[in-house]
């Protein structure tokens, strides 16, 4: 039979007839039968190479825990020594988290009887408290030994952000303390603890966690056709389209463009998805825009007809895209229709600027599908409101809105500068009592002359949140991202923002996540550079944004790195583009990355054009731009800017959808 404090481990609890004991002489005198209800099966902690170490005071878990003991080895001591008074306490309570059985810790942890009190005031005998899953939580002397109020569900749920790290710090709740629900949005000050990392409890790097590439890098065939200037994932990260708006391959026809839509397989690998669509004349230069959906897409030309423009829109049906519609413009209105377009998530709407018309003030246009392949305006065209605005540079649409609701940046002209408009963004809701586009709240105006706000644009899926690039911001061009929240009251408030590094950086692309919380932001000069940051509380009270993950940077001078970007809808999967530019004859290329916290994605190659596909000429090539002066990016495709401290978002409450209309 068992005895309480004997050299064995039993099988069926200490009133068992039998007692089995697997290792002896490296497990003595651990089993003190304090589990008498539940069933115990035999135990071995450790490496056996270097002997088992048995850690526990018995062999059975809390139930709570709900651990498998053969099949997970929880290094840390239980508490079933101490006195049943105690309270318990779970450190966890999710998968594979080990918890302590009352609120002392064990013989093994060095605490007496005398040192563990639950009563409030009585101090730790430490302020480091060990969890059985091995992660560190801070205590605050104040609260005696009970973790002090979390405003997760449990201790748990405070390391989800990582897997890897738990932070706690006293400037939450008031300054009363507690778990942050999610690691990055940590004041910088929190105690951050790492699990089976061993940092100390002033580190809490926020790079932690690293953005890892996740497939293999699409390459063009050919320098200089600008493959990757235009990109967009789908919804969940899963499909992507690219654009080469200057490709000439396969076509036979000289810058026509091409656009390419891939599915990524759970190995890593991609495979195209129906065939690659080219521009139809020369000089063309087509480029796409997906719906989140990843079941229509509009690929679209501001050039045809003495920069007329046009756009066509297609449905995947049975493998192939097929065109459902097309909308022009009369030739030679030189309006640019088609110089940036958005599509929503189901691709029933559309919505088009014009930079060129009326004097280069620019207009935006909105269209709907009808069925067959019959689309038909949505109110009346609006307009810009200033010559050489170029109102309908960038356009975003608010995915679950619960009517149609897009935001529009009015750039103005970069020969001004420094000294001419700052630029601005506008946000529209469609009426439907009136069938009119109201604009929500006031015009979002840029903070100095010439900063060129407006840029990029992108809003969160409720239309609440607003993100917009301003190319010249700062000293020496470094560039910036701002955003707003719109609470009601016609008024936008600032979230704050994040500039660019270095003078010259030009930081204004953005993206942005489907809640509005999570932006990456690129610097598409040169290298080229990519930050994402997450918007959450500061020591301050503010909200402030901060970095999650690492920095993503190109491999060569003139790739443009981050000239556009775009973000799942949970903001775990991001795409970048790396045109280059035209005069160095680079091959562009698109990188696809996802969040990683635990190092796990491998390391992807290059796809160079050797690789063989089932249309080996196009592989890695699919590119989509906007206007001849840079890429610019459409729908949920807003590109992504760097930014350090100064950026700011908008939000404001809309919502897309037409009664029986796949939108």
């Amino acid at each position: 039979s068992c005895v309480e404090g004997g050299p064995c481990f039993s099988n069926g609890g200490c009133g068992a007839t039998t007692c089995t004991n697997p290792e002896p002489s490296t497990c003595p005198g651990k089993d003190k039968g304090q589990c008498k209800n539940f069933p115990r099966n035999p135990y071995k902690c450790g490496d056996e190479s270097v002997g088992y170490k048995c850690l526990y005071d018995n062999t059975c878990l809390v139930k709570d825990a709900g651990f498998d003991i053969d099949a997970d080895c929880c290094q840390a001591p239980d508490a079933g020594a101490c006195p049943s008074s105690y309270e318990p306490v779970f450190c966890g309570g999710g998968d594979k988290i080990c918890p302590y059985s009352n609120m002392c810790l064990a013989e093994l942890a060095g605490y007496s009887d005398k040192q563990c009190s639950p009563e409030p005031g009585t101090a730790c005998p430490t302020d480091i408290l060990i969890c059985p899953g091995g992660e560190m939580l801070n205590r605050d002397p104040d609260n005696g030994c009970k973790f002090p109020s979390c405003p997760c569900d449990s201790i748990a749920n405070c390391r989800d952000c990582l897997n890897e790290k738990c932070a706690w710090s006293p400037e939450l709740n008031g300054g009363n303390g507690g778990c942050a629900k999610n690691c990055n949005k940590v004041p910088a000050d929190a105690s951050c603890f790492f699990h089976k990392l061993g940092h100390d409890a002033d580190t809490c790097p926020a790079n932690e966690i690293v953005w890892e590439q996740a497939a293999p890098t699409l390459a063009s065939r050919k320098d200089g056709d600008y493959f990757g200037s235009n990109n967009q994932l789908d919804a969940t990260g899963g499909r992507f389209l690219v654009s080469a708006k200057k490709s000439s391959e396969a076509s036979g026809l000289k810058e026509a463009g091409m656009v390419k839509v891939y599915d990524v397989r759970r190995n890593g690998s991609v495979r195209q998805v129906g065939q690659t669509l080219y521009g139809y004349r020369d000089g063309d230069e087509v480029q796409g825009v997906l719906a989140l959906s990843g079941k229509r897409l509009a690929m679209f030309t501001p050039k045809r007809d003495g920069n007329a423009g046009r756009v066509w829109i297609y449905e995947l049906q049975s493998g192939k895209w097929v065109e459902i519609g097309k909308i022009e413009r009369p030739k030679e209105s030189g309006e640019r229709f088609g110089d940036t377009v958005a599509i929503s998530k189901g691709g029933g709407i559309i919505v088009v600027g014009s930079t060129f018309a009326n004097n280069k003030k620019g207009k935006v246009s909105v269209f709907r599908y009808l069925g067959g392949t019959a689309w038909e305006q949505m109110g009346s065209e609006i307009p810009g409101n200033f010559v050489d605005g170029k109102f309908g540079w960038n356009i975003d649409i608010a995915s679950d809105a619960s009517t149609p609701t897009f935001v529009v940046g009015e750039k103005s002209d970069d020969a001004d500068e420094n000294s001419g408009r700052p630029g601005q963004a506008r946000v529209y809701r469609w009426n439907r009592s009136n069938s009119k586009w109201r604009m929500v709240g006031n015009e979002i105006q840029g903070q100095n002359p010439g900063d060129s706000f407006g840029r990029s644009v992108a809003i969160s899926a409720d239309g609440q949140t607003i993100a917009s690039g301003a190319r010249y911001f700062g000293n020496k061009d470094k560039g910036g991202a701002f955003g707003f929240q719109y609470l009601g009251g016609g008024s936008w408030i600032s979230q704050g923002g994040v500039v660019g590094d270095s003078a010259g950086d030009e930081l204004f692309n953005v993206a942005m996540n489907k809640a509005g919380d999570r932006i990456a932001v690129g610097s598409g000069l040169g290298l080229g550079y990519v930050k994402v940051f997450d918007y959450g509380p500061s020591i301050s009270g503010a909200g402030a944004w901060t970095q999650i993950g690492d920095t993503l940077r190109g491999e060569a001078f003139g790739e443009n790195f981050g000239s556009d970007l775009s973000l799942s809808h949970d903001g775990e999967t991001l795409l970048v583009g790396s045109p280059s530019r035209d005069n160095l004859n680079q091959p562009g290329s698109v990188r696809l990355y996802k969040l990683s916290r635990k190092g796990t994605h491998p390391q992807y190659p290059h796809i160079s054009p050797s690789i063989q596909s089932a249309e080996p000429d196009d592989l890695g090539i699919g590119v989509s731009s906007m206007g001849d002066e840079e890429t610019r990016g459409g729908g949920a495709t807003s590109p992504a800017a760097t930014m350090k401290t100064a950026m700011t978002s908008f939000a404001f409450s809309a919502v897309i959808g037409i009664a029986g209309t796949l939108l």
